[in-house]
């Protein structure tokens, strides 16, 4: 029986509670190379640890499937032997989907005022390794290199291994997030965001890998046959 941990997070990526029991469902929809989401529901005893700005890290036998903030939370009732128990319904997005508040500017370090901004004809444009793109594009607009209001704080970013083939992109106001998966789609590249701690405290690391082949691993027929055939019946979920 899998064994699944949900750990309350405070808004600055710290974790000061224990993880959550007691709750009664967990949906995950994971997603490739755009945001993870989930819903736990159970008891408002179980859950009312969870507030607006917090987020959570999810494990699955003690390895970390995703990580995030909380969207929503809804609160509800039910009755159960005649008792009225109160109920939440708890929504979170994993921390990919913070690139998806960011836009590409076409000069990320021009600071926006009052006065009217006049862009360069290029829009930000770059040429090089798919995977330098990927990284410098989330460094100058959201990262490190970003303007300091634009910074996710405590995100770090890895080293370009230059891998995804050369490309060319220009930042034209796209949505980062948007950016980085068609990027990362092109490369045959998987980006994700996961939740680190050390003795400075704790991460948002964005990773890229590389998409496993897993074409050899595909088999039609039964399990102990290993010889081609027709799909009969299938569901998914």
């Amino acid at each position: 029986m899998t064994d699944w941990q949900l750990h309350p997070r405070n808004a600055d990526l710290s974790r000061s509670f224990d993880p959550v029991s007691g709750w009664a469902s967990l949906v995950l929809v994971e997603r490739h190379n755009v945001p993870d989401s989930w819903t736990v529901t159970g008891p408002a005893s179980a859950l009312s640890v969870f507030s607006p700005g917090m987020g959570a890290v999810l494990d699955s036998d003690g390895v970390q499937v995703t990580s995030g903030q909380v969207t929503s939370i809804t609160r509800g009732a039910s009755t159960e032997n005649g008792r009225t128990v109160e109920t939440m319904t708890v929504a979170f997005a994993s921390d990919l989907a913070a690139l998806g508040d960011r836009l590409v500017r076409p000069s990320p370090a021009h600071v926006v005022g009052t006065s009217i901004t006049t862009f360069p004809a290029a829009y930000d444009l770059r040429s090089g390794a798919v995977e330098t793109l990927l990284l410098g594009y989330v460094a100058s607009n959201t990262g490190a290199s970003a303007l300091v209001d634009r910074r996710l704080e405590r995100l770090r970013l890895p080293a370009s291994l230059g891998r995804g083939g050369t490309t060319q992109v220009s930042g034209r106001f796209d949505n980062l997030g948007v950016l980085v998966q068609s990027l990362a789609e092109a490369g045959n590249l998987r980006v994700r965001i996961v939740h680190t701690e050390d003795a400075g405290g704790g991460w948002l690391d964005l990773l890229v890998e590389p998409v496993a082949d897993l074409a050899d691993d595909v088999r039609f027929g039964t399990a102990e046959s290993t010889a081609a055939g027709l799909i009969t019946d299938w569901s998914y979920e």
